[in-house]
């Protein structure tokens, strides 16, 4: 995803994880729940099913819905 952002918006991103601890000291037990529960198991979606059933939605990937956004008017701020 940083990748991608990076190549479509021009600006060299990069990810960093915040350590478990660090979260916890700013925002407590909740938040590292809630963390530790999207590594492990996160959400799903049966994406085939999703086309099927609504088939009048443009679904996009990541990556074309990045290259459809209007990033200069988003970065301005």
């Amino acid at each position: 995803m940083v990748a991608i952002l990076s190549e479509v918006t021009g600006r060299q991103l990069s990810y960093f994880q915040v350590p478990m601890e660090m979260t916890r000291g700013a925002k407590g037990e909740d938040a590292v729940k809630m963390y530790e529960w999207f590594e492990t198991t996160g959400y799903s979606a049966d994406r085939a099913a999703l086309r099927r059933d609504f088939p009048e939605v443009p679904w996009l990937s990541f990556a074309a819905w990045t290259r459809a956004q209007d990033w200069k008017k988003l970065l301005a701020g």
